[in-house]
């Protein structure tokens, strides 16, 4: 019972930080009422979360493994609530952008620390299960970051809401350093973890064309989710679509949301079976850029708000499912010594390209109206387009990669 405690402050801490990772869409726009800012500034300041959260995945990873991901969690929510803090009193933009960098280094251990908790605290059979489960509830926090947040700042205002997660961060920690008390969590051994180095985790995603080819999908996957779900689509939506209200698209957003938590329970559930499907990769980014066009013609051709949701629910299934499954291939690749070091190497790559189609895709909308070619054509539609070509062609270069032979 007491590993099963410490596994669900765990989970809280996740939910903390996809909650705040995927609000962005919510609450920038009310920062933007009080401060002028452009979509240039509101994706460079929204991706310098994803900047702390990159930097710190490999010293993360590595502690997880080595010492505690307890210990490591408990550290970065103290940091987390720091920058929630320092975000409810500022109103600097460069403030904001430190803000956020902060309550990203403080949110970086928290989903390594998790796999590497349940990859040697639990038997390595319910792997795929809990897997699911992680990524059920700590991305109900990417629900409760778009429609219920964005409710909750129009009612209190983005400050009061910031320092109260805040607290709640504090608490977590809190309880996560009583529970160290009782022990060491680790059923496996250590050595493999403290003999590794920060560059360990890199190494084995540079050796294994199966490692490097998932990370293709994977970060796809996490691009939609973060910059889609979690930053554009409420805008793209407003700014698009000829008859939907802002309330609507919040709730066509959330629905996406809602999705990846359906695509991860179900995938965890039969996770353990679908690792083995031959070409399961390229079949989910298959899937995934189908999901993509439906979204993309329903806002650009402004169908129903009722159907627009549903791609945008049936888009998040395929992330959820993407994530979990690719999460699974990677555990069964290398085992449970090292799931902390090589799981942040691999956050590293995911993250710089979330990194990057943050900040490239609001400086592609501020100044894809300045192109001739661009008359009645929807810049946030034609990103997403972009996306949907790359997506394309990972799918046929996964089609040339077995994944099955090993995992079976």
């Amino acid at each position: 019972m007491r590993s099963y405690f410490t596994y669900s402050l765990l989970l809280g801490s996740y939910f903390l930080a996809c909650l705040l990772r995927s609000a962005s869409g919510v609450i920038f726009p009310a920062v933007a009422a009080e401060i002028s800012m452009s979509p240039t500034v509101v994706g460079l300041i929204s991706g310098m979360f994803f900047y702390g959260y990159t930097i710190a995945q490999p010293y993360c990873g590595k502690l997880c493994d080595s010492k505690s991901p307890v210990l490591t969690v408990s550290v970065g929510l103290i940091l987390f609530s720091l920058g929630l803090m320092l975000f409810s009193f500022t109103d600097k933009p460069y403030m904001l952008g430190i803000s956020r960098f902060l309550a990203g280094m403080g949110a970086a251990p928290t989903f390594c620390a998790l796999l590497a908790y349940q990859a040697n605290a639990f038997s390595s059979h319910i792997f795929a299960r809990l897997t699911g489960m992680t990524f059920v509830f700590g991305h109900f926090g990417g629900v409760v970051g778009i429609t219920p947040i964005g409710t909750a700042i129009d009612i209190f205002g983005y400050r009061k809401i910031h320092f109260s997660l805040a607290l709640i961060s504090i608490f977590i920690a809190l309880m996560l350093l009583i529970m160290m008390k009782g022990g060491n969590f680790r059923k496996a051994d250590t050595s493999a973890g403290e003999e590794s180095s920060l560059l360990t985790g890199f190494r084995t995603l540079l050796r294994s064309r199966r490692l490097s080819s998932l990370l293709l999908v994977w970060s796809m996957s996490m691009i939609l989710q973060l910059t889609l779900i979690g930053l554009w689509g409420v805008i793209w939506l407003t700014n698009t679509h000829t008859d939907i209200s802002v309330s609507q698209a919040r709730i066509c957003m959330t629905l996406g949301g809602i999705g990846v938590m359906t695509g991860a329970f179900f995938a965890g559930i039969y996770g353990n079976r679908l690792v083995s499907v031959p070409k399961i990769p390229q079949k989910l980014c298959i899937l995934l850029v189908l999901s993509l066009v439906s979204l993309t013609v329903g806002i650009d051709q402004s169908f129903r708000w009722q159907l627009i949701s549903l791609s945008s629910f049936f888009l998040g299934v395929m992330i959820g499912s993407t994530n979990v499954i690719s999460n699974v291939i990677l555990f069964r690749e290398i085992g449970s010594d090292l799931i902390g070091t090589v799981t942040g190497a691999n956050n590293v790559v995911i993250f710089i390209s979330v990194l990057l189609s943050q900040w490239f895709s609001g400086l592609f909308i501020d100044y894809f109206g300045k192109f001739s070619f661009s008359d009645g054509i929807s810049p946030y539609s034609a990103f997403f387009s972009i996306l949907i070509i790359a997506g394309a062609a990972i799918a046929v270069y996964l089609g040339r990669v077995s994944f099955s032979d090993e995992l079976s």
